[in-house]
């Protein structure tokens, strides 16, 4: 059973994060029997939903050292260096995050044409869904890794330009996913 001497637990939904819950009553916490099935919990969602490409900046910059993020709206980013610092888990629920196509940014340069920059931060990837970085150009990649990052992928579409993840310093953990590169061309020499 619950130790009534313990007032908060974790416990993890696999795919979806950890989750805590708060005993509001330590002193009388134990498991529901047939005679009493009242226990006082309170289960708490640590996902920020994102509705913009405000909300994904703010919550790619909290002080929080692990940060829950499910994308609510598929999102057409400006190009810039999202840098992930720290731990941040990341349910697509089936949306696409991409960079902007706008001809007059076609030689965005790197790593701003990137829709990730994992900078010794670990970033883990769950949810169906789509990262592309097509539209940014030669350097527009899905994600790149660097600083001893880590990034871990469990499933979704993964698409860049010539490169879809660029681990140039840290880890690639690819447990799952589709990834599309275009062919090399020719301009790029």
């Amino acid at each position: 059973g619950l130790d009534s001497t313990i007032d908060t637990y974790s416990f993890t939904f696999e795919g979806y994060g950890e989750y805590i819950i708060y005993n509001t009553d330590a002193s009388t916490c134990s498991l529901p029997t047939e005679s009493d099935n009242k226990v006082s919990l309170f289960i708490e969602n640590p996902y920020v939903d994102i509705n913009n490409e405000g909300d994904l900046e703010s919550a790619i910059c909290s002080d929080k050292d692990e940060i829950y993020i499910r994308i609510l709206n598929s999102l057409v980013l400006q190009p810039k260096k999202r840098s992930i610092t720290k731990t941040v888990y990341l349910d697509l629920n089936n949306k696409t995050l991409s960079i902007d196509n706008d001809p007059s940014q076609l030689n965005i340069t790197y790593p701003e044409s990137n829709v990730f920059y994992v900078d010794g931060g670990h970033l883990i990837i769950n949810g169906e869904g789509e990262i592309n970085g097509t539209n940014a150009g030669e350097y527009g990649y899905a994600i790149t890794v660097d600083n001893g990052g880590q990034v871990t992928i469990e499933k979704g579409t993964f698409k860049g330009d010539t490169t879809v993840i660029y681990v140039m310093k840290g880890t690639a953990l690819l447990k799952g996913g589709y990834y599309e590169a275009k062919p090399y061309k020719s301009e790029y020499k």
